[in-house]
């Protein structure tokens, strides 16, 4: 064990300062999760003090480490573990309202956290800029409004055709997503179409392009988990 060196007096009689935890630099403070965590900045207030005071009471690493545990994220979010990305507390709880109602004002949540608009204002400007933030979406549920079909698309592809065949179904208006896949297949499609017409046209006219070998389809029947934008 360790010894604190007594404090000695000065020659004007003074102590010599003691230096706490939130005055050392950030090179010196403690790493988490592969990054030194950053010090908290008195700009992330603008003037609130009872903010700053907060912000400089949670300044100790460990403690930021133990609130980021237990913030509270809605249900579909719980298994990404923010903690991994380069930002800080405060961004976290910013990230956690709006991945909860991304209609959340500004102003509602600084009320919800305890700082300034501006604060959140500029956080979120930052996160939008770093590209963490990359955009806002509008949940449907298809089901209610259409009688979708959502198909899985399977396909196999030569090698000289790829690029252009990819490139063809990536602009499909009812791609959902397109991904390179391992086993049979080179390329799996995610579909959602309006109804079983669009289908068999994607397949008896879309697809009959050269450098498809193969196709096999998939028809999503009822889902246990849907995606949450589109319900399906």
């Amino acid at each position: 064990m360790h010894r604190m060196p007594s404090a000695t007096r000065s020659e004007s009689g003074d102590l010599p300062r003691v230096r706490r935890p939130s005055d050392v630099t950030g090179a010196q403070r403690e790493f988490k999760y592969g990054r030194a965590i950053p010090a908290p900045r008195s700009t992330d207030f603008d003037g609130d003090e009872s903010g700053r005071e907060a912000v400089s009471a949670k300044g100790d690493s460990r403690m930021i480490g133990k609130m980021r545990n237990h913030i509270q994220l809605s249900e579909r979010w719980k298994g990404l573990d923010l903690r991994l990305l380069p930002i800080d507390e405060l961004d976290v709880r910013i990230l956690s309202k709006l991945r909860e109602n991304a209609r959340m004002s500004n102003v509602e949540i600084a009320r919800e956290l305890a700082v300034s608009e501006a604060t959140v204002r500029r956080r979120i400007q930052s996160l939008e800029e770093k590209g963490i933030i990359q955009g806002y979406s509008c949940y449907l549920n298809y089901q209610l409004i259409e009688n979708p079909v959502k198909a899985y698309v399977h396909l196999s592809l030569e090698s000289a055709h790829r690029e252009r065949v990819v490139s063809r179904l990536c602009a499909h208006s009812r791609a959902v997503a397109v991904y390179r896949v391992t086993g049979d297949h080179d390329v799996l499609c995610v579909m959602l179409f309006i109804d079983m017409s669009e289908l068999h046209d994607f397949l008896d006219s879309y697809l009959q392009m050269e450098g498809v070998r193969d196709v096999q389809t998939q028809i999503v029947m009822s889902p246990y988990k849907g995606v949450p934008w589109t319900g399906v």
